[in-house]
C-alpha cells in the first residue's frame, strides 16, 4: 500500500477518480494504479532534475556535461 507521505511528497496525492481538482479519464485512472503499483513494488519516482540527468546519462553522457555547466551558473 502506498503511504499518503509518499503520494503528497510526488505532487500527485490521489482521492478515488480525482488527482487534486481534477477528474481522472478512464486513461488516467489505469496510468495512476500503473504509478501506484510502482512504487508498492519500491520503484522511485524521479524529481526533475533527476530524470533529466538520467535522460542525459542515457543519451551517452555528452549531455550529461552540458547540462551540469548549464546549472552551474
Amino acid at each position: 500500500m502506498i503511504h499518503e507521505s509518499e503520494e503528497t511528497r510526488a505532487g500527485t496525492a490521489a482521492t478515488g477518480d480525482r488527482v487534486g481538482d481534477f477528474e481522472l479519464s478512464p486513461l488516467g485512472k489505469r496510468l495512476m494504479e500503473i504509478r501506484k503499483n510502482f512504487i508498492a513494488h519500491g520503484g522511485k519516482l524521479l524529481t526533475r532534475v533527476e530524470l533529466e540527468r538520467e535522460i542525459a546519462e542515457r543519451r551517452g553522457g555528452a549531455h550529461t556535461r552540458e547540462y551540469e555547466e548549464d546549472n552551474v551558473r
